[in-house]
């Protein structure tokens, strides 16, 4: 009985154990970015008044 079929499964553990935590770290990342951009989103005049400061004087 090869030896390399206890160690395939093993490393097959252990590669989906790390793809799990990986897949947990990046959804729990986008979630805590989800939760800063929409606290801190400002209201659409302000965007408005922004954005038209951007543009030349002579464009409005």
């Amino acid at each position: 009985i090869p030896a390399t079929g206890g160690a395939r499964s093993a490393r097959g553990t252990v590669i989906r154990t790390l793809v799990l935590v990986f897949l947990a770290t990046f959804l729990w990342l986008q979630l805590h970015v989800i939760n800063l951009t929409g606290r801190n989103s400002p209201s659409p005049t302000a965007v408005n008044e922004t954005l038209f400061s951007l543009v030349p004087q002579e464009l409005h």
